[in-house]
């Protein structure tokens, strides 16, 4: 059965406050050994969802082009098996594998201060910062709506504490920037539907 691959770059503008895609330069700089999620669809499918499953990535090439070896089989596609070398490029790419060690890895169960302007409105996070942390147990992470001052920012009382595996499941594209060091801080940018740096 012939088969074609998910664009995620696609799936994502439609989606981008239900789910996350690493960054572009992330998907454009993948290293031989790591593994990522690629989605197969049937060549004729129209409008399934993709069978995303694990490759590892063995050769490099420019432009955010890759060969590599399926670690599963998909499903859906009859002729494809573990083991089978496809080819796929940065725009297939919905997930990178990160463990602990890796330098876009976080402990999700650390916790963010929330600002209380977040749920007076329902609002989706304008701005995230990073300062040191006051305790052991918070990331130093600041999850605002972007509009607050600075007597706001002063007073902690504005602010709620959550995990940052909560403020992911609300809003999964802050797992883009949660591995950035103290003194990050992004501002969402609508129109390109990511978090870019705050200058």
């Amino acid at each position: 059965m012939a088969y074609r691959l998910e664009n995620i770059e696609d799936v994502y503008k439609q989606n981008h406050r239900t789910m996350c895609i690493p960054r572009l330069e992330q998907r454009h700089g993948l290293l031989a050994g790591e593994a990522v999620r690629v989605g197969f669809l049937p060549e004729s499918a129209n409008g399934v969802e993709a069978d995303r499953v694990w490759v590892r990535v063995e050769l490099v090439r420019e432009g955010g082009r890759y060969i590599g070896v399926l670690l599963e089989k998909p499903e859906s596609i009859a002729n494809l098996n573990a083991g089978f070398r496809v080819e796929f490029a940065a725009e297939n790419v919905s997930e990178i594998f990160v463990d602990e060690g890796d330098y876009r890895w976080f402990d999700d169960t650390k916790l963010a201060m929330v600002s209380s302007h977040m749920f007076e409105e329902n609002s989706w996070p304008g701005r995230v910062m990073r300062i040191p942390p006051a305790e052991e147990k918070y990331s130093g992470w600041l999850i605002l709506k972007g509009d607050e001052d600075r007597l706001f920012m002063r007073d902690f009382d504005n602010f709620h504490g959550f995990t940052l595996a909560d403020c992911v499941d609300k809003c999964p594209p802050l797992k883009t920037v949660l591995y950035m060091p103290i003194g990050a801080d992004y501002i969402w940018d609508e129109e390109n539907s990511e978090y870019r740096v705050n200058k």
